[in-house]
């Protein structure tokens, strides 16, 4: 399921049995963490399915919490355990969470500095994310020539610079 900022959006899992049951069924289920957070990401859900003699499918509803980070595909589970009257097949389904959210932009700030006569100093250039990140973000960055000339007035420089999760300024 893909997060939605215009409102709820719920995983469904589908819990089913193989054949129509003369006999009340229960099972108890309950959501667990992987890479998404009970809280943040979704909400935790813990309860009881019961099916009535003849009921083959109910559904299970995780209702997914929308944020504005920026970050890789979450995943959750579903555990059913304790069934009454019935064995587990399969007792846990995962649910993943698509993000709905922009990779921030990136912007470069101007610099200058005065020239010195004797020993180099560094102009350092400040980059910035307009938003915070739940990746890592790479960036390639090197220097060129304008009117300053690799070699005679500045030394090239080339490279990736990195900003970690939640970091939005480098320079």
């Amino acid at each position: 399921v893909t997060e939605s900022a215009s409102g709820p959006v719920v995983a469904s899992f589908p819990v089913t049995l193989d054949f129509a049951a003369p006999v009340t069924i229960t099972v108890a289920f309950a959501s667990g963490d992987q890479t998404a957070v009970a809280g943040v990401d979704y909400a935790a859900v813990v309860g009881m399915l019961t099916f009535a003699p003849g009921q083959t499918s109910q559904t299970v509803a995780v209702p997914i919490l929308d944020d504005v980070l920026d970050e890789a595909a979450e995943t959750f589970v579903l555990m059913l355990s304790d069934p009454v009257n019935a064995y587990l097949a399969k007792a846990v389904g995962v649910g993943t969470i698509n993000d709905n959210d922009a990779a921030p932009k990136l912007a470069i700030q101007d610099a200058s500095l005065v020239e010195g006569d004797r020993n180099s100093q560094p102009l350092l250039f400040t980059v910035t994310l307009d938003a915070p990140s739940g990746q890592t973000v790479l960036v390639n960055y090197a220097t060129a020539n304008g009117t300053a000339v690799a070699g005679v007035d500045y030394t090239a420089v080339s490279g990736v610079l990195t900003f970690t999760p939640g970091q939005t300024s480098r320079t």
